[in-house]
């Protein structure tokens, strides 16, 4: 019987790069002001700035964040891919 591969992942980052946009955003506030202002845990607040090693935030919900910086003023949007093999042609 043939072996079955394992599915290996080549490159998993540390934690989202979103996390720290976001954190940087909030930095200089407390935890609990910003779970007041944002309607969230502040627990929720507090693992995003401990490293993941320490059971930090890895992978943090879209909706907290986007709860987040609303409160802040931002706003978390999906935007059409741009960069080299982006299509300029208009598709009729």
């Amino acid at each position: 019987m043939a072996r079955k591969a394992k599915f290996r992942v080549k490159h998993r980052p540390q934690r989202d790069r979103l996390v720290h946009q976001v954190v940087q955003i909030i930095a200089g506030e407390k935890a609990h002001a910003v779970a007041r202002k944002a309607h969230i845990s502040p627990s929720t607040v507090a693992k995003w700035r401990i490293n993941p090693k320490d059971c930090g935030t890895r992978y943090p919900q879209a909706y907290t964040m986007n709860q987040v910086l609303k409160a802040y003023g931002h706003e978390l949007r999906v935007c059409p891919k741009q960069g080299w093999y982006a299509h300029t042609d208009s598709v009729n």
